[in-house]
C-alpha cells in the first residue's frame, strides 16, 4: 500500500514469473513421479514456485538399479539430493525450484551378480559379474584343477534359502539372479 500523493501518478508494475513447470521423463525400467506438497502424486508436468522443495519419487524394476537421476533447466543440471528410500524400494529426492522449467530424468541399470566357482573343498576358482537375467560368458567358467582317482563331472549350486547344493544341468544357459556360488563335482574312477 502507499498513500496517494496530491498530483497526478502513474504507477508501474513489473510482474515476475514465479510458477515453472517439473517434467517428468522416466527412462526404461524405472517409474518416476513428482509428489506433491502433501507428498502424493501428481501428475507431469507438475507446477513449483521458484525456491521451493520439490520431490520426486523413483523406484526401478526388479532386478535393475538406479544408475542415474538428472534435473536439468536449460543447458544447466541442478543438484538433487536422496531424502530416504521406501520400505519398497522407492527413493525419495529433493530439488530446489529454479526459475526456469525443469526435465526430471532417470536411467536404470541391470543389476549386477557375483559369481564363484569353488572346487570340490571351496577353494575358490575364480570369480566374475554377470549382469541380472544373463548367463556367465563361457569363457569365463573355470576348468578345474584334476583330481587324482575323480572325473569331473560338472558344477552344483548352492541354494542359500534351502542351505543345500544342486547339480546344474549346463552352466552355460544358467540364467543369473542373485550372487551365485557354483562347486566343481566329481565321480571316483572305477578301475
Amino acid at each position: 500500500s502507499f498513500k496517494m500523493p496530491a498530483a497526478e501518478t502513474t504507477l508501474h508494475v513489473i510482474c515476475v514469473k514465479n510458477i515453472y513447470n517439473v517434467t517428468a521423463v522416466p527412462g526404461a525400467n524405472t517409474e518416476l513421479t513428482i509428489l506433491d506438497a502433501n507428498g502424493d502424486a501428481t501428475a507431469s508436468p507438475a507446477e513449483a514456485e521458484v525456491g521451493t522443495s520439490v520431490q520426486v519419487a523413483v523406484k526401478t524394476d526388479q532386478g535393475y538399479g538406479l544408475e542415474t537421476i538428472t534435473v536439468k533447466a536449460g543447458a544447466n543440471y541442478l543438484p538433487i539430493s536422496l531424502v530416504r528410500t521406501e520400505t519398497d524400494g522407492t527413493m525419495i529426492y529433493t530439488f530446489v525450484m529454479p526459475a526456469s522449467d525443469v526435465t526430471v530424468a532417470t536411467a536404470a541399470q541391470k543389476d549386477v551378480y557375483t559369481v564363484q566357482f569353488v572346487d570340490y573343498d571351496n577353494a575358490l576358482l575364480k570369480t566374475t559379474a554377470v549382469q541380472n537375467g544373463e548367463t556367465v560368458d563361457e569363457t569365463e567358467i573355470p576348468t578345474p584343477a584334476a583330481r587324482a582317482g575323480y572325473t569331473f563331472s560338472g558344477w552344483e549350486v548352492f541354494d542359500n534359502a534351502a542351505g543345500t547344493w544342486s547339480k546344474v544341468n549346463d552352466v552355460k544357459t544358467m540364467v543369473i539372479r542373485d550372487n551365485t556360488v557354483l562347486r566343481a563335482c566329481y565321480e571316483a574312477e572305477t578301475y
